[in-house]
């Protein structure tokens, strides 16, 4: 995990893995995820500034479900950097589909009942749901409490055991320009 502090409270962070991947010569590849900043800190790149590896380090860079979250004017140049030659960018978007899947839509209900304001409708199962930044980065203790004991009550009432939530995604591989 990275963090990036400002006067000793870690304001953002996410987490970044490099893969050595044995059957391209041990050419590393970095996933990126987790993307979080603090409600008070958000749209001032500090996420961003999490990526902070020498220049031309990978050959391929993989954000999941994080990118949107950049300043993309910051965070562009940074990942260009990042690459070496010929290297690659794969953008990579996953959500559940809330009118086809009941568990979903009713999941999702639930979230913006506590949190109105989010604009993630569209992350299920109960800890997914709870790691959302409509729910875990934006409620108080206090409504964590309330809205983690509703939300199993509504998959007790509404869903099997074991179930699985409908999902789309899409991705996009971006080549670096041509230095």
């Amino acid at each position: 995990m990275i963090v990036n502090e400002i006067e000793g409270q870690i304001v953002s962070s996410c987490v970044c893995v490099i893969i050595p991947n044995l059957t391209r010569k041990v050419r590393p590849y970095a996933f990126v995820e987790n993307v979080v900043t603090h409600v008070d800190y958000r749209g001032k790149g500090y996420a961003g500034e999490c990526l902070d590896f020498p220049k031309k380090s990978f050959d391929v860079i993989m954000a999941c479900q994080c990118f949107w979250y950049f300043d993309h004017e910051k965070v562009m140049p940074k990942l260009a950097e990042l690459l070496k030659r010929d290297g690659r960018l794969l953008i990579l978007c996953m959500a559940w589909l809330p009118y086809e899947d009941e568990i979903a839509g009713k999941s999702e209900e639930l979230v913006l009942k506590y949190s109105p304001k989010w604009s993630g409708a569209g992350e299920t199962r109960h800890g997914r749901m709870k790691a959302c930044r409509g729910v875990g980065a934006s409620l108080s203790d206090d409504e964590l409490v309330r809205w983690d004991r509703e939300h199993r009550a509504l998959l007790d009432e509404i869903a099997p055991e074991q179930f699985s939530v409908l999902h789309y995604a899409a991705l996009a591989v971006l080549k670096k320009k041509p230095e």
